[in-house]
């Protein structure tokens, strides 16, 4: 059932999007569908409680720029990633972290697919959020967002795509990886502690993804991969869980 309510087909002319909303609510992750614009058309409990509103018709029409709580920091990039999954016609992952409007820290995964209408015309977006925190998946993920200066443990705000963006440069997982961590600033003997990888395999595979990168440093390597907006990306194997 789950499914077929994440990326179902829809009329919008008779559509009851109340009722849709009440099913939706049994359902114990946050939901909302959006249009093209991605403004709201029908969200469950959750997903409305998420955005810091308490009545579906409260978030009709609105975007996640209008949400409660300092998640709309993120908001262009929540939407970006929403008509990114509309122009590609694909379901598309993303890694949130953010605080809700009583200022408490979440850390969800987001499942996006597009929304069709009879005639598979895509009409909009559906985001399932799958809470992190407080289950065995949360250390997989929370380190992408921890302030690495704080003298306590804190974290900020972010987004990250787990789509196959690495992938689409013929990437590795391995290579993805070093990728991933040399856009975070690591330098090359972190990257060998972290990874657990001798001197001579990583140069010859940072060689090989400059070539296939068509630049001749890791200089040049970093500020090509930023280029593309992969340092807004995570490699995508590591969401295979889901």
């Amino acid at each position: 059932m789950l499914k077929t309510f994440i990326n179902p087909v829809i009329d919008l002319e008779k559509t009851d999007f109340e009722k849709v909303s009440q099913i939706l609510s049994n359902i114990p992750n946050g939901i909302g569908w959006k249009d093209q614009h991605a403004r709201f058309i029908c969200a469950n409990q959750q997903g409305i409680n998420a955005l810091g509103y308490s009545e579906l018709d409260q978030i009709i029409g609105l975007t996640v720029r209008n949400a409660k709580g300092k998640i709309v920091e993120t908001a262009d990039q929540l939407i970006a990633n929403d008509l990114y999954a509309m122009q590609q016609k694909k379901a598309c992952k993303q890694i949130v972290s953010y605080f809700d409007k009583d200022n408490n820290w979440c850390l969800n995964l987001s499942l996006q697919q597009p929304l069709f209408d009879l005639h598979h015309n895509v009409i909009g977006v559906s985001n399932v959020g799958i809470r992190l925190l407080n289950t065995p998946l949360a250390d997989k993920f929370a380190w992408l967002f921890l302030n690495e200066n704080a003298i306590q443990e804190e974290y900020h705000q972010g987004v990250y795509k787990a789509n196959n963006e690495f992938e689409q440069w013929q990437l590795s997982d391995r290579e993805a990886e070093y990728l991933f961590f040399l856009l975070r600033g690591k330098n090359l003997a972190d990257i060998r502690v972290l990874l657990k990888v001798s001197t001579k395999q990583l140069n010859k595979s940072l060689d090989l993804i400059c070539y296939r990168f068509g630049v001749a440093s890791i200089e040049q390597l970093i500020d090509r991969a930023r280029d593309f907006k992969l340092h807004e990306c995570i490699p995508e194997h590591w969401c295979q869980t889901f």
